[in-house]
């Protein structure tokens, strides 16, 4: 079995955006390639898990390229894949006129992905953005949200979550063990296009207090501090 480099970045730091950027990037070049990182700098890039490289973005220019995100909206962004529950979303949303999406991912490169957009992409409430590479962009949409709408249901800690988590955003997460234990089961869970849709309904008050939790977890359990001190722990 032989394999090659498909693609690399030289990363300043260990920001868990950069690196899945740069696997969607290659999936999206090579779809039949199982991609594999490789670097230099450690066990810990393969967990992802520091989320405190992150900070939130004010740039008001981004305003004159995303006019819709003018007025409050929920942001998702991930590979568009099942298993991310990406139908369960658009399918909450497409019901809720008075909430705006932002949704950005991979469209084109699946069947799943073009039958979704070609459905969705009629929803005026809905902006089903195409991949964006630059982390300062990602940053700011994501950070200028009212809502991170988190929809992995497999993978382990994901670093959309816990970076998520480190911007101060109150999340509505899919509800499985992984995300219940990343996020110490303080943010709000569903399953179904419902339940999404109640807990977007009901969110007086409770989003101001799930988004303080989730910055108070994420600076504790996710910094790139704390996990060198436990890995160092592990090599004496």
């Amino acid at each position: 079995m032989s394999g090659k480099i498909l693609d690399w970045a030289l990363c300043e730091n260990m920001e868990g955006i950069k690196i899945e950027l740069l696997v969607a990037r290659v999936k999206e070049k090579y779809p039949e390639a199982k991609a594999r990182i490789i670097h230099d700098n450690g066990k810990q890039l393969t967990g992802l898990n520091g989320g405190d490289q992150v900070s939130s973005v004010q740039d008001n220019s981004l305003f004159e390229r995303y006019p819709f995100c003018r007025e409050p909206y929920s942001v998702t962004v991930c590979r568009i894949e099942p298993e991310n529950n990406v139908h369960v979303i658009l399918e909450a949303f497409s019901e809720m006129l008075d909430e705006t999406l932002v949704f950005v991912g991979n469209w084109e490169k699946s069947e799943y992905g073009r039958s979704l957009k070609e459905k969705f992409s009629v929803c005026k409430n809905i902006h089903l953005l195409a991949p964006i590479y630059e982390p300062h962009i990602v940053n700011w949409l994501r950070s200028n949200a009212h809502v991170y709408i988190h929809g992995h249901s497999a993978g382990g800690t994901n670093p959309s979550l816990v970076e998520a988590m480190n911007l101060s955003l109150p999340i509505l997460a899919f509800d499985c063990v992984y995300n219940r234990a990343t996020t110490e089961e303080k943010c709000l869970y569903w399953k179904i296009a419902e339940d999404l849709q109640n807990l977007m309904k009901n969110k007086s008050g409770k989003f101001a207090e799930i988004a303080r939790e989730m910055g108070e977890a994420g600076k504790h359990l996710y910094s790139w501090e704390r996990i060198a001190r436990q890995y160092n722990a592990l090599y004496q």
